[in-house]
């Protein structure tokens, strides 16, 4: 940080915005700000270490715009027609749509949704409704201990399922015409939560800080009660302390949610599956398009870099077609028919594997391979190596930019050389050997810290097993691996792979599977 000083090169990030329809300006100015010591803090680390790289060859001024939201799906980043163009979206983005143009009828149809969705999976949930009514009577109900908003221990042992809370929150004539919505924090892992006997919300998704925007009418002067289906699985709620808990008001000021609060516990459901709405984040569809694409549309951009894909793992075959369609609506937006776009694969996270699996890490690689191997103006950067398998999110953001601009030289900026590291191109029998061959390579294939390249294996049908390659040049034999039932052959291919086969530029292999002629 103390060497970051540049002042021809700056750097903006949009803030978090998820709006139901296209803008055409940020709700608030987003202020460039000059690299230095005091300001690169605040950057993107990845956008920081690929434009500073890109500074030293290309030796002209720059900008990086860092618009992004953590833990979002790519369906939230496309436009709604391009994305209505896919199939399965057009009722949400319906949904959406109403919601931008009559929130509180999108809400009430939510709520309902949601209600019929419980009653599917809860025996009792038709009974519970009474208690989302102001008029019902939670005196014989448990008060939560207002620290961590745990339950006691004595009733940890009887929580694998639903439990309901309640408060109680006195407003002033001046506080319910200012109030803007109710902040919960994080609640693991559903909720729906009424106000006075009505839904405001709900989420699926642990980690979400719950900030349900209500619409006029909800609050009145007086008493006001709020009340919460949540789900705790082995004894934890996930209901975070009373600090995170208010009224929020226009001003930014907020009314505290204090208690006490009381609880009953319900009936022990697992795994329900309760769709979450189409505009909430991280799950939306197009808001985040909308709030932070959209209004950069009047920029023209150098090139466009992708970093995202972790919460679509498991949806592969969905994810080529999404990924290439949002290429295509980020051209289309800003008016650049050939902009470059860069993707970051994904890297390796999660449990190593003794067997080979199946994997849904590996498959959302492929796709994201198969994207940018469809379009002559996107490129892959491979990022297996710098991942950590405890950590979703991994420290190497310099190797990470760097390898963005090595694609950004090339493409781009149209200097000679490879956009990228090693490539399968095909895997041949021969005798009773399998030669995978590869492109891209740079001064040869080299492996890592053993005689053999470690990660290959040989498929029959959906049967795998693991095989060692030998290597040759820019080829890796796989000795012996030639059987008749072999019909492919896959190469990194889990969660959080260990390998050590890269090329003279010291870039890894990217991972692949590959049928076998």
């Amino acid at each position: 940080m103390p060497s970051s000083n540049d002042a021809q090169l700056r750097f903006v990030t949009i803030p978090d915005t998820s709006v139901p329809a296209p803008t055409a300006d940020l709700p608030t100015r987003a202020e460039w700000k000059t690299v230095t010591p005091d300001t690169v803090g605040d950057a993107s680390a990845v956008c920081y270490f690929m434009a500073r790289s890109l500074r030293a060859t290309e030796q002209v001024p720059m900008g990086f715009i860092a618009s992004e939201w953590g833990g979002t799906r790519i369906e939230s980043w496309i436009s709604a027609p391009s994305l209505g163009k896919l199939p399965g979206f057009a009722d949400r983005l319906a949904t959406v749509a109403t919601y931008g143009s009559n929130p509180a009828e999108a809400i009430a149809r939510e709520g309902a949704r949601r209600e019929r969705a419980w009653e599917a999976y809860d025996p009792a949930a038709k009974q519970e409704r009474a208690f989302r009514a102001a008029t019902f009577d939670d005196r014989s109900w448990t008060t939560l201990p207002a620290d961590d908003g745990q339950l006691p221990a004595a009733d940890r042992t009887r929580l694998d399922g639903v439990v309901w809370l309640r408060t109680v929150v006195d407003l002033t004539p001046e506080q319910v015409a200012a109030a803007k919505r109710i902040q919960l924090g994080p609640i693991g892992k559903f909720d729906e939560t009424y106000i006075n006997g009505r839904y405001v919300g709900g989420g699926n998704v642990d980690w979400v800080w719950r900030n349900y925007e209500f619409p006029a009418g909800v609050l009145k002067p007086g008493r006001n009660v709020i009340a919460i289906r949540a789900v705790g699985v082995n004894g934890r709620m996930a209901f975070t302390n009373t600090t995170n808990r208010a009224i929020g008001l226009n001003d930014g000021r907020s009314v505290p949610l204090n208690g006490p609060w009381r609880y009953s516990i319900g009936s022990p459901i697992k795994d329900a599956q309760i769709a979450p709405a189409p505009w909430e984040v991280p799950n939306s569809l197009t808001t985040l398009y909308n709030g932070m694409i959209a209004p950069l549309s009047g920029y023209g951009l150098k090139l466009a870099a992708w970093y995202q894909g972790e919460s679509n793992t498991g949806e592969a075959e969905a994810y080529r077609g999404l990924l290439t369609n949002l290429m295509a609506d980020w051209r289309r937006t800003f008016a650049q028919r050939d902009l470059p776009f860069f993707v970051v694969q994904l890297t390796a996270f999660g449990k190593p594997q003794t067997v080979p699996i199946d994997s849904g890490w590996a498959a959302l690689r492929q796709a994201e391979a198969e994207a940018v191997a469809a379009d002559a103006h996107a490129g892959l950067a491979v990022t297996l190596d710098v991942g950590d398998r405890f950590d979703i999110h991994p420290a190497q953001k310099k190797v990470v930019g760097e390898r963005l601009a090595r694609l950004a030289r090339v493409v781009a900026y149209r200097h000679p050389g490879l956009r990228s590291g090693p490539e399968a191109a095909d895997a041949v029998r021969q005798g009773s050997d399998i030669v995978v061959r590869f492109r891209n390579v740079t001064n040869g294939l080299q492996r890592y810290g053993g005689a053999s390249a470690i990660g290959f294996e040989r498929c029959a049908g959906t049967t795998c097993s693991f095989v060692d390659g030998t290597v040759q040049g820019d080829t890796v034999v796989l000795s012996g691996a030639n059987r008749p039932e072999v019909t492919a052959i896959r190469y990194a291919w889990s969660d959080a792979p260990f390998v050590n086969l890269f090329d003279g530029a010291d870039l890894p292999a990217a991972p692949f599977t590959l049928p076998v002629r």
